[in-house]
């Protein structure tokens, strides 16, 4: 009996080493991937940090092009050939564009090409600039 009691201990310390060994390497694995988690966690949230900072940059932008587009839809007086000369449209153009010679510059183009129907023309307090789109 004492030798099998013996085989029995031998037996029980290799498992216990490699019990130990195993639970020695789990310990490790654990600390290897809570450190990879981490880092990937960190990299994520900075992942989302810019992304919500693009995002923000974009809506601005947008914002800008939008502003941009309403002032220059403010800043454009739209002309009918059609009887044009009877409409607020044409009093509100003379007035603007009295002072630059604007007004016979419009007539004129008017008679000239009668085949444009509209005349898209663009001002600024600073300067008079006409854009003529048949």
């Amino acid at each position: 009996m004492s030798l099998e009691k013996a085989q029995l201990e031998s037996e029980k310390r290799f498992l216990q080493v490699r019990l130990d060994s195993l639970v020695a390497k789990e310990n490790d694995l654990k600390a290897k991937y809570e450190v990879e988690i981490k880092a990937t966690k960190d990299t994520l949230e900075a992942i989302v940090v810019e992304k919500d900072k693009l995002l923000t940059e974009v809506k601005e932008e947008i914002e800008r092009v939008k502003a941009d587009r309403e002032d220059a839809e403010a800043r454009t007086v739209v002309v009918y050939q059609d009887g044009f000369k009877d409409t607020p449209e044409y009093k509100d153009l003379a007035h603007h564009f009295m002072t630059a010679g604007g007004e016979q510059l419009v007539e004129r183009i008017v008679e000239t090409h009668p085949e444009w129907d509209i005349l898209f023309l663009r001002y600024s307090p600073d300067e008079v600039s006409f854009s003529i789109e048949p």
